[in-house]
Parts: C-alpha cells; structure tokens; sequence
C-alpha cells in the first residue's frame, strides 16, 4: 500500500512537472532584459511566393486593434514564406506562467506518426503528390495554436517610430511565434550531457542533431547552412538554446530570431537568415518543372519596383463607399488547384483565402476589395507564369514563376469600438465646454463626457485615416485625421447621444471611404429614481434624474403590492418629476418600477401605513 502511494505520488509530481514545462521550453517566446532593437522592413526587400496565413480569433479578448496587429505581422510573413497551402493559425489570450513568457506556440501535427508540421507538409503537398488525400488535414484543420499571455502589456502599433519603453511590441512577438509554427523550434530534452530526440521529433531537431537520436550538446551544429550561427550557450537552456539565433546587435538578417524581447524593442524584418532555416525544412524545392536551365524557378519582386496602374474610373474609386466583399470558400477539388503555385500559363491575382485568380486586365479588379490579398505595406500581389523552351530545336521547356507587385488605393475601412472610459475631468476641459456650447442639453453631468476607443482594421498601405463624425446632439459633422499605424484613436462622445462616424483611408493612389456607423452608447446610461410619500401617505412623489429623463422618457411604471405579489396600479411617466394618487391603496409594502424604452426596470420600495 506504501509503494502504490509512493508510486501515485510520483505520476502526480510528474504530471505537475509537465504542466508547468508546458509553458516553457522551445515553443516560448520570452522577455529579455537586454537593449532594445528597433528595426523596421525594408524597401528593398525580396517578395515572392503565395502563401496566405489565416488567423482565427479564439474568445472574446480580442478587439479590432489586436487583430489588425496580428494580421499585420502575417503578412510580414506571408511575402517571405514559399508557396504553401493556406496557413489556419488559431490565436488565443490567457494567462501563462513565468515571469519573462510572452506567448507560448503549439504547431500541430496532423498526420499519424508524423514528425513533419502542418506548415511542412502544406509545402510539400505543393510539389509532392499523395500528400491530399484528407481534405481535413489541409482546409479545416487547425495548423498551429498561439497563446498571448494576458498578463504582460503589449503596444499594437504598427509602426516602429514612437515605441512605448514600457510595453512589449505585440507584433514583435507574433512574428517570433509564427517563426515556430512554422518549424523552428527544437523538440529534444537534456540529461544534463546529452540532447535526445522526443519520439518523432521535427525536421529542425533532425538536422541540428546531424540525425542523430542523442547526442552531446556541444557536438550539436553550431550554425544553419555554416552561415548563421545559433544560439548555443556553454550552460543549456531549455527555453533559448539551438532556437535561436546568436544574440548579435549589428546582425540585421537574424534580429527577428535572436533570444528574447525587451520592452520597447520593435522587429518588422525578417532577414535572409530564414530562407537558409527553409531551406533546412524542406521547403526550397524548385516549383518549374524540366531539367536544369539558368531561367527557370521563382522570381520575386521589390517594393522599389512596384507597378503603378488606375483602375476603372478614379472619381468613382475615390468617392463611393459600400460594404467589402468577401471570398466563397473553396471546395476540395478548387482548393488544391487554384491555390498551388503552378498554375497554367496566364496573369494571376492572389486573393485573401489563397487561390490565385487569372486575369487579362487588371481593370477588371477593383483593388478595394478584401477578397485581394495585400502585402502589409499595401501592395497588390500578382504572378506571371509562362512557359519557356530551349535547347537545339526547342525540345525542353520550363515553367517561369515572376511575382509582381501593384500600387493601389487603401482596401474598404473595417472599424469598431474597443471600449470606452469616463473622460478625466483635467485633460477633457476644452472638449466638455465644446460638447456643451454645441450640444442641445447643456446639463450633462461630468460622468456622461467618455472617451470611446475605436480601432480599425484593413489599413494595409494606409498612411492617414480621416474621421467624419456626427452627434444626435449636435448634428453638424466635424472632421479630423488620425495615424493609422496605432491601430486605434480616441472619440470623444455624450453618453446619452450615439454618434455617426465614417472613415476614409487615403494613400497617394487615392482614397476609399466606409459606410457610417453608429455608436450608441445610452444603454449603459444609469437612471437615477427616487420616490417618497406626501400628504399622510396618500401622494407618492417621484423623480428622475433630468438627463434620464430627456433620453428615456416617457417611460411606463407599475406599483406592486410586495405582499400579494400583485400589481395594483400602473401608467406612463412624462416629465422628470411628479406626483402619484395612492389615497386608494391599502396599507402595505409596496415596490415602484419604472421600465425604460431599453427594457432596463429601476425600482424602489415604500411603506404604506
């Protein structure tokens, strides 16, 4: 009976143990105390491929600022990744454990025994047949899982000028952790001599070991391809060593992988250093079919070369505004043909869900539409696929990839509020006496001034975003600009008055300008009722609070006789304050309820006696 105790207690320790590891190790993304870095993209940089990462949004925590942050440091990502089937990353916040983790990746692994990620085999199914056969492992599935910890304050701006010293840069630590769903992280535990592979460890791990099942830490490779040198401490370390680049401040090609984040510290670059970890998973492999020739494969494209092009009429595409559209999904049979990279010889458009659209004209694309994948900085991304033969009498082809880029207006503005606040009295001062000289009730209460957050979305290629607002209680429009890179501004509304706004967003192709949406927020406005009795218990006064009033009234109320559980008298209140013939009711306890036009009931008690 001692031993099975002893034995139950060892499983139960064991079970802790790896409770806790699980929000360490390889698959974290840690803090570091170390001088911050900032580093944004470049113009120059190389774009190619297809690949079209696809977030979902797990729970209620997040908000339209978050989002955008997130698709931001995707797309960062997709321009640098070959072609792979569409990437369905589940994103999620909660609190984790340790002090320095700021998220914590799980890459999944769908096939059975497989020691490949989806996001591998998702290349691989682009050049190797028999990788299809499920439809599930490839369309629905979910590929990897991100966890952001709720416990470290983040800034979502998207741009790396102005960064907070006290914040973590959000999208910093989603472009780490997306380098682990892809792969790079290492799956091997040390006995204090040695690594060893876990069972069906991953591609990384293999080669980092020279496929080796154990083998001395010091004897593990030092660099990717001899070029970039790892991160491999004399003392090991669970959570950095072999996951990272070596810490080098002057090594632009590695920043983005280097061991942890310092507080102010924002990465936009993914370097040349990746395509050699790639390049160690598999996934350069030449797309162009044939033998070997000097023009065949893949060529990518800069900003620099960007194309510029009109679309259609340019009055229209700056002055209208409507609803984006959004793409069908695919079938089984559509999803493998139209979102693999070779496609047959044409003009092709990348749409948002990953399939590449053919074209003849690029007037028939209207480029506000989200079902057109952008890069971050705005860009249209399109291929060109042709054939090309060689060899005396021409008997060999190739297949030629050439990725190009198109400047083109703002996509369709998508905003919404995050939240708001009771404005601070001190630094509102000028806004409250503008709110009450224009407003039609000049009797607001300090409590009814608030600061509404309002964050946007879509703001690839976004350098300015103008707000069109309009209040119920002042109904004459003002305008003003705010930076689109916060992912966020400040609106100051009236609690009882909901506001209209419209949002343009403007870039030097032009402008596209949303559909208004209204923000009422006189459903969190608290009425406040108060009641007594007059004339030897014979009158009942009551009274509402005056900005109440105006907004909800006339407002129906029921008196309750709370011993019989009755209602005994009811009617409709008009005004802020008046008075309620009760010389008929018997002595008893009473309740009086009013019930707004919002449906909310706010009662009181009396004793009649």
């Amino acid at each position: 009976m001692r031993n099975m105790k002893k034995i139950i207690f060892v499983l139960f320790m064991q079970c802790i143990c790896t409770s806790i590891l699980a929000q360490y190790g390889s698959k974290g993304v840690y803090a570091t105390n170390r001088q911050s870095v900032v580093l944004d993209n470049k113009s120059n940089r190389n774009i190619y491929g297809g690949t079209v990462i696809k977030p979902t949004f797990f729970g209620s925590n997040f908000n339209s600022t978050i989002r955008n942050a997130f698709d931001y440091a995707c797309k960062i990502w997709e321009e640098q990744i070959p072609t792979i089937y569409p990437l369905n990353i589940e994103v999620r916040i909660a609190s984790l454990q340790g002090d320095s983790t700021l998220a914590m990746v799980e890459p999944q692994f769908t096939l059975d025994s497989s020691s490949l990620e989806n996001a591998i085999v998702k290349r691989y199914a682009q050049f190797t047949a028999g990788w299809d056969t499920d439809e599930n492992d490839f369309i629905s599935n979910t590929d990897a899982i991100i966890t952001f910890n709720s416990n470290k304050s983040f800034c979502y701006n998207t741009d790396v000028d102005n960064m907070p010293s006290d914040k973590y840069d959000f999208i910093s630590v989603a472009i780490q952790a997306i380098g682990k769903a892809l792969g790079f992280y290492m799956m091997a535990y040390y006995d204090g001599t040695n690594l060893n592979q876990f069972n069906n460890s991953n591609t990384y791990t293999q080669y980092v070991m020279n496929n080796n099942s154990s083998i001395a830490y010091t004897n593990t490779l030092a660099s990717i391809n001899n070029r970039y040198q790892l991160f491999r401490p004399s003392v090991y370390n669970t959570n950095y060593s072999l996951n990272y680049f070596v810490v080098s401040a002057a090594n632009d090609e590695t920043q983005f992988m280097q061991p942890g984040i310092p507080m102010g510290s924002a990465i936009r670059y993914i370097g040349d250093s990746m395509q050699d970890v790639f390049y160690v998973l598999g996934f350069e492999r030449p797309i162009a079919t044939g033998i070997n020739h000097p023009t065949t494969g893949v060529s990518g494209t800069s900003p620099e070369d960007a194309f510029d092009y009109s679309w259609g009429d340019g009055n229209r595409i700056q002055n209208d505004y409507r609803s984006a559209t959004t793409s069908s999904p695919l079938s089984y049979t559509d999803y493998f043909s139209e979102c693999s990279e070779i496609q047959p010889t044409g003009k092709y458009i990348l749409k948002a869900n990953g399939a590449w659209k053919q074209y003849s004209n690029l007037s028939e694309i209207d480029p506000r539409d989200s079902i057109y994948s952008r890069s971050y900085d705005g860009f249209l991304r399109t291929m060109e696929v042709s054939y090309q033969s060689y060899g005396p009498g021409w008997p060999y082809g190739n297949l030629v990839i050439a990725h190009k880029l198109y400047k083109c207006p703002p996509l369709i503005p998508k905003f919404d509020m995050n939240g708001y606040s009771v404005s601070e009295t001190n630094r509102t001062n000028s806004v409250r006496n503008r709110r009450r000289s224009n407003s039609y009730n000049t009797t607001l209460d300090d409590d009814d001034f608030l600061d509404v957050e309002i964050g946007f979305e879509k703001t690839e290629g976004c350098v300015s975003v103008l707000v069109e607002q309009t209040d119920t209680d002042w109904p004459v429009p003002y305008t003003y600009f705010v930076d689109p890179s916060e992912g966020r501004f400040t609106a100051y509304m009236t609690r009882p008055y909901p506001s209209t706004f419209k949002l343009t967003y403007i870039n030097s192709k032009g402008q596209t300008i949303s559909q208004p949406k209204t923000i009422d927020l006189s459903s969190t406005l608290e009425m406040s009722l108060m009641t007594k009795t007059l004339d030897n218990g014979n009158t009942l006064q009551y009274s509402i609070d005056e900005n109440s009033a105006k907004m909800l009234c006339p407002v129906t109320y029921s008196i309750t006789n709370l011993n019989t559980n009755r209602i005994v008298k009811q009617g409709l209140i008009g005004d802020a304050s008046g008075k309620v013939d009760i010389s008929k009711l018997p002595n008893s306890l009473y309740s009086f309820t009013v019930r707004d036009k919002k449906n909310k009931l706010y009662t009181t008690k009396w004793k009649k006696q």
